[in-house]
C-alpha cells in the first residue's frame, strides 16, 4: 500500500478526492528489483503504472535497424506508464534497473479496471493527459478496439456525399411545397395543412441523411483497416482487414466533382480473395494512403525491434537463471503474485442452459456460437405451436372448459381413433420439434486459443461436416446484419476470410456478430504473440547453445595448449595422455 502524502503528489492522482485516494491507494504494492531486471519490454503489452521510490531505471529503445538507444534514466520520486495504466498500449521502450537495487509501488492495470468499473465517477476525476484522453474517447467512439490499438484515421465520406444523398429529398420538398403553394390559392386551410405536413416531412428526411451519412466511418488503426456501414434500424455492416493483409492501395478520381472538391474513392487491395475494401467519397486520400502505408511500416519496424528486444531479454533472464538462480526465483515467484485475470461464477442451472440453449457459450479457452433463436423459431415455431395446441386443447378439455362435441356420447370406436389421431399428431410434431432443435443445438461456430472451428451435424449421424483453420491464418473479417429484423435483433452473418484451401467461413445467423469479431480478432493478435514468443525463444535457446559450444570449444582449447606446454617442459610424459580435464572423467565447465 502506497501513503496518501505519496499517491497525492503523483500528478494522474492530484485532484482525486480522498474517498477515491483510499480505494486506490491499497491497490499498490512495493515490489524490490535487482540490477538488470527488465519491468517493461519493448512490445509488450501496458500493464502496470510504476512509481519510483528507490534506485535508478534506465529507458531504452531499440529501433527497426537494431540500433539501440538510451532515452533516460528515472530517479525518485518519478512515476511511470499513465498510458499503459489507462488505454493499455504496448510499451514503446525497454524499462530495466539501472543500480543495485530499486524498489518501487507497482499498480496492476486490471486491479484499476476493476475499480473504475465500480467508481464511475473516478475516471473523471483523474488529471489525464491529452493523448491519454484523446485514445479514451476513441476507445469509447469505437469499443470494438483492442486494449493496445489506437486509431490512426478516422474520417467520414466527404461532405459532397451528403449532398447526394440529400438531393432527391430536396428535390421531393421542392415539389410538395409547390403542390402546397398552388393548394393555397385553391383551399387555405389546406395549404397552410400541406405546408407542416410536407415541411415535417422534409425536416425528417433531411435529417435521418444526416443521422445516416455520419454513421458511416473509415478507419485506420495501428493493426487494422476498417469501413463501418450504418443504415439506422436498416443495416449494420464492418469490414476489416488486418495491416500486414494489406497489399496495396489503390486512388482513383472520377469526374468534375471529385477533382473540384477534392474526394476519390480508394480501394485497399489485401491477401484475401474477396474481401477487399472500398472507401467511397473518400476525403483526404492523401493521408489516408500515407497512414496506411505509414502503420504498416510501423508494424514491421515494431515487430523487427521486439523479436531483436524480446531476444536479448530472454538471454539477460537465461543468463540471471544461470548465474544468479536466487534473483531469478523471485522473479518468478513476484510474477506469480500478480493478480491473475477474474472469471465470473455462473450457476449450474446458467451452464445446463448455455449449454442446451445458449446462443454463446464460453468454456475454458473456447467461445462457442449457435445460430440465433430467430432460425431455431422459423424451423421449429410450427411444429411447437402444433404440439401446444393438442396438448392445450386436451387439457382445457379435460378440464370441461372448452368442451369438444366430436364425439357421439357412447361412440367409444369414434373416441378411440380420436384419440390415437391426436397421439400421433403430438408424436409427430413433437418429433419434427425435437429434430429441428436437436440440429439446431448441434450446428456450431467456436473459437479456441489457436483455431476457428466450423461444425454441422445432424441428429443420429446422418450427416457430419467440420471446417477447421488456424487463427494465424484469418485474413479478413466482415459481419453484416442484413435486414430490420436483424439490427432489430442483433444478429447476423461474420464471414471470415482464411488463406487455406477452403477460402472463406461463414458463421450465419449468429447473435452480437460484432462481439464476435472483435473476439475473433482479439485471439488472433494474441495467437500471433504467443508464437512469435516461442519463436523467439527456440532462437533464444540456438543461441545460448552456441555461446555454450563456444565456451566449450575455449576451454578445451586451453586444455589442449596446457597440455602441450608441460608434455614439451616434460618429455618423459606419454604422448597419447589426454587433458587432465578429460582424465579425470569431467567434462569442460559451460
Amino acid at each position: 500500500m502506497i501513503p496518501y502524502e505519496r499517491l497525492k503528489q503523483i500528478p494522474l492522482f492530484a485532484k482525486v478526492s480522498d474517498e477515491h485516494l483510499a480505494l486506490i491507494a491499497p491497490l499498490f504494492t512495493l515490489e524490490r528489483h535487482h540490477i538488470g531486471e527488465v519491468l517493461c519490454r519493448q512490445g509488450a503489452p501496458g500493464d502496470a503504472f510504476y512509481v519510483v521510490q528507490s534506485g535508478r531505471l534506465r529507458v531504452r529503445h531499440v529501433d527497426s535497424r537494431n540500433r539501440e538507444r538510451v532515452l533516460d534514466y528515472i530517479e525518485p520520486p518519478s512515476a511511470f506508464g499513465e498510458v499503459a495504466l489507462l488505454v493499455g498500449l504496448q510499451y514503446e521502450a525497454t524499462t530495466d534497473v539501472f543500480s543495485e537495487e530499486a524498489e518501487m509501488y507497482v499498480l496492476p492495470k486490471r486491479e484499476l479496471d476493476e475499480l473504475l468499473n465500480d467508481q464511475t465517477t473516478l475516471l473523471d476525476s483523474l488529471t489525464l493527459d491529452p493523448e491519454v484522453k484523446k485514445k479514451l474517447d476513441a476507445h469509447r467512439m469505437f469499443p470494438w478496439l483492442l486494449a493496445d490499438e489506437i486509431v490512426a484515421v478516422s474520417t467520414r465520406r466527404h461532405k459532397f456525399a451528403l449532398v447526394m444523398m440529400l438531393r432527391i429529398p430536396i428535390l421531393v420538398t421542392l415539389v410538395l411545397a409547390i403542390a402546397a403553394t398552388i393548394a393555397m390559392f385553391i383551399q387555405p386551410g389546406i395549404g397552410i395543412f400541406l405546408w407542416v405536413v410536407f415541411g415535417l416531412w422534409g425536416a425528417g428526411a433531411g435529417i435521418w441523411c444526416v443521422l445516416d451519412w455520419s454513421n458511416d466511418h473509415y478507419v485506420v488503426t495501428n493493426r487494422r483497416v476498417v469501413h463501418i456501414e450504418k443504415v439506422i434500424a436498416i443495416l449494420d455492416s464492418r469490414e476489416e482487414a488486418p495491416l500486414e493483409q494489406v497489399t496495396n492501395v489503390l486512388e482513383q478520381v472520377d469526374g468534375i466533382a471529385a477533382r473540384l472538391f477534392g474526394y476519390s474513392e480508394i480501394h485497399v487491395e489485401t491477401s484475401g480473395h474477396t474481401s477487399d475494401i472500398d472507401f467511397t467519397y473518400a476525403p483526404n486520400q492523401q493521408r489516408i494512403r500515407a497512414t496506411i502505408f505509414e502503420q504498416i511500416e510501423r508494424i514491421r519496424s515494431r515487430l523487427a525491434a521486439e523479436r531483436r528486444e524480446r531476444l536479448r531479454a530472454g538471454i539477460r533472464e537465461d543468463l540471471i537463471e544461470r548465474l544468479d538462480p536466487d534473483v531469478h526465483r523471485q522473479m518468478q515467484e513476484r510474477t506469480a503474485k500478480r493478480p491473475a485475470s477474474s472469471t465470473t461464477k455462473r450457476s449450474q442451472f446458467a451452464q445446463w442452459f448455455d449449454v442446451h440453449f445458449g446462443m454463446r457459450v464460453e468454456q475454458e479457452n473456447q467461445i462457442t456460437w449457435r445460430k440465433h433463436w430467430s432460425h431455431l423459431a422459423r424451423r421449429a415455431g410450427a411444429p411447437f405451436l402444433i404440439c401446444a395446441m393438442i396438448v392445450g386443447t386436451g387439457i382445457l378439455h379435460l378440464a370441461r372448459v372448452i368442451p369438444l362435441n366430436l364425439v357421439a356420447p357412447g361412440d367409444w370406436q369414434m373416441l378411440g381413433i380420436v384419440l390415437i389421431a391426436g397421439i400421433l399428431g403430438l408424436l409427430a410434431a413433437g418429433f419434427v420439434t425435437w429434430y429441428q432443435y436437436e440440429d439446431w443445438r448441434n450446428d456450431i461456430y467456436a473459437v479456441t486459443e489457436d483455431r476457428l472451428v466450423d461444425s454441422e451435424r445432424t441428429p443420429f449421424g446422418f450427416h457430419q461436416r467440420s471446417v477447421e483453420t488456424t487463427l494465424d491464418r484469418v485474413q479478413d473479417i466482415t459481419f453484416l446484419k442484413p435486414n430490420i429484423l436483424a439490427t432489430w435483433l442483433d444478429y447476423g452473418d461474420l464471414k471470415i476470410e482464411t488463406g487455406g484451401a477452403q477460402g472463406q467461413l461463414i458463421f450465419t445467423s449468429i447473435a452480437q456478430p460484432q462481439k464476435a469479431s472483435q473476439e475473433i480478432f482479439r485471439r488472433r493478435a494474441t495467437h500471433r504473440a504467443r508464437k512469435e514468443q516461442l519463436d523467439a525463444k527456440e532462437q533464444r535457446a540456438q543461441v545460448l547453445d552456441w555461446f555454450m559450444e563456444y565456451s566449450r570449444f575455449l576451454q578445451e582449447r586451453h586444455a589442449v595448449g596446457d597440455w602441450t606446454r608441460r608434455a614439451g617442459n616434460n618429455p618423459s610424459a606419454e604422448a597419447g595422455s589426454p587433458p587432465a580435464s578429460e582424465s579425470e572423467g569431467g567434462s569442460p565447465a559451460s
